[in-house]
């Protein structure tokens, strides 16, 4: 009953998050989104928000100076799509010669050098129909050569202060889920969670939907630990490879009934009726973790 609860729970948090990130939605005709905000012929968009002040508040919000390295070696031996390569064979140029004996190496790189490793996409990555971000049309600027408009040149340096909030929170809500008890973890998962869809609710500008998707990571990420765990807590140890197998699959299902819900959420009431919903379900969960309170263990 206990475990049956726990993945109960589990596939509830999903299906509320999948409704968060599940669209029903149609673009917008080019006469309605261009010109963009940043005008006629702009080519950096959002990018244009990077300006010296705001450099500047970045700048003051540092305290300890460390550093997050978000980008990864290029190396045949990385994660790659079965359709691209990547390959580097290095060569000697010149053989030892006058009397310092000189020598030197090159390198010789067969790649789709954007599409691999670590990327920075630019607007001429993806189209609605033909037409590219600004309404460029990918018949007019695309060449053999490349694109001669939206170039990923055009964006300009990024100095961002950047919250790597689930990445992070997971280990860290894990560990806080052992010392306080998987019930109380998952009650702060879940107002979390409840929290910022209320925040992205309510929003009516970026920095509030900013926040929001803060509080939903946050209590996913408490969520999706401290479930695990308890599944690992309550299950015969004879048949944990089942339970786990189980409790995997009940999110899976969970992804895939929240994204019909969000679906037809969004076309009967829009996006904010959407996270209104999640918000409901986010409650059923509340009433989920109530009814199995007192049969849920203890920390040690």
């Amino acid at each position: 009953m206990r475990l049956t609860v726990t993945i109960a729970i589990a596939a509830i948090a999903c299906v509320s998050s999948a409704n968060a990130s599940a669209q029903s939605w149609h673009p917008p005709a080019d006469s309605q989104r261009c010109p963009a905000k940043w005008g006629a012929g702009d080519e950096r968009g959002a990018a244009n928000h990077m300006k010296p002040e705001t450099v500047l508040r970045a700048a003051r919000l540092i305290r300890t100076g460390q550093v997050f390295e978000l980008g990864r070696p290029l190396a045949a031996s990385m994660p790659l799509q079965a359709t691209r390569t990547f390959e580097l064979h290095t060569k000697r140029t010149t053989e030892l010669q006058g009397s310092n004996r000189r020598g030197s190496n090159e390198e010789l790189v067969l790649a789709e050098i954007g599409q691999v490793g670590t990327q920075f996409d630019g607007f001429a990555h993806q189209t609605i129909g033909g037409s590219l971000y600004n309404c460029f049309q990918v018949d007019e600027v695309a060449t053999r050569n490349g694109f001669t408009k939206l170039g990923i040149e055009n964006i300009g340096l990024f100095y961002v202060l950047a919250g790597l909030t689930s990445i992070i929170a997971r280990p860290v809500l894990g560990k806080k889920s052992d010392a306080m008890g998987r019930g109380p973890a998952i009650g702060l998962g879940l107002g979390a969670q409840g929290i910022g869809f209320l925040f992205i609710t309510l929003a009516s500008g970026l920095p509030l939907i900013l926040a929001g998707g803060v509080f939903v990571a946050l209590g996913s990420s408490m969520i999706g630990s401290t479930t695990t765990a308890l599944a690992m807590d309550l299950a015969n140890t004879r048949f944990r490879g089942q339970a786990m197998a189980t409790f995997s699959v009940s999110f899976q299902i969970g992804a895939g009934v929240g994204a019909i819900i969000a679906g037809a959420l969004a076309d009967l009431a829009g996006l904010r009726g959407m996270y209104v919903g999640s918000i409901a379900i986010t409650l059923a969960g509340f009433g989920l973790l109530a009814l199995a309170w007192k049969s849920l263990p203890r920390p040690a």
